[in-house]
């Protein structure tokens, strides 16, 4: 026979088998209660199934749509740059080679290095007015574009070029032909041609004639120029056919 010292043992033993049992069973039921309470809780109505299902094909298609607009978009703009760089390109192809040096470089003002920052710039500028998230980093370009005196704003790119070509054709004029002194016609430096008075006598006979000659004095172009040679050799004919026709009339 057992004593009762076993006896009390093996009663434990059994009883506390008995209760991790219980344990197990009421802790699965526990678990099954929840799960099936999560259940109930996600499992929707009808009506607020179909609800939903509208919902998630509106919103889809609004995805949809955001992606197609998304690639025409960024196709014209892959468009938009090339053009844009091509037509800086044909710039720099016109400005004489006094612009295209390390000192006044503007093949490199207006490269396609440069272009690319102003779009990138331009790029920021629109998108940092947006909400979160952002599609293009900050470039480094964009702290010599803001401006400090005006809350670190970036001008709009189509300014931003003004701006520059404004200053590209002001250079480019300064590289310009100068302007000439336009050389008077003979006829606005010359002599007025001499004039010949005749003088009578009481009886109405003719007596020598006096020509009156241009004053010579006037002042002359430079010694040796061209206009001065035209002058002389023009004075010199007016002077002689003047004496010629003096003498004719004196001896009439």
């Amino acid at each position: 026979m057992l004593g009762a010292d076993e006896a009390a043992g093996i009663a434990a033993v059994g009883n506390l088998n008995a209760l991790q049992a219980r344990e197990t069973l009421l802790r699965s039921a526990l678990r099954e209660a929840e799960l099936e309470a999560q259940r109930d809780r996600e499992r929707l109505s009808q009506r607020e199934h179909d609800a939903r299902r509208r919902s998630l094909a509106q919103r889809a298609a609004r995805f949809e749509r955001a992606a197609k607009t998304l690639t025409v978009i960024q196709a014209q703009h892959i468009a938009a740059f090339a053009e844009m760089a091509q037509a800086a390109d044909a710039v720099v192809g016109v400005l004489p080679s006094g612009m295209k040096t390390t000192r006044e470089p503007w093949n490199e003002l207006l490269g396609p290095a440069e272009i690319k920052r102003l779009a990138e710039v331009e790029s920021y500028r629109q998108q940092r007015e947006q909400p979160l998230p952002h599609l293009f980093n900050r470039p480094p370009a964009a702290s010599s574009a803001e401006s400090p005196t005006d809350k670190f704003t970036i001008p709009p790119l189509t300014q931003r070029v003004a701006d520059l070509l404004a200053n590209c054709k002001s250079r480019f004029e300064s590289f310009g032909p100068r302007p000439t002194t336009l050389r008077p016609a003979l006829s606005e430096v010359l002599p007025p041609p001499p004039q010949i008075v005749s003088e009578r006598d009481v009886s109405g006979d003719a007596v020598p004639t006096t020509a009156v000659l241009p004053d010579t004095s006037l002042p002359l172009p430079a010694a040796g120029s061209e206009v001065d040679a035209a002058l002389r050799a023009a004075m010199k004919r007016d002077v002689e056919a003047a004496l010629d026709e003096a003498r004719r009339e004196g001896l009439a």
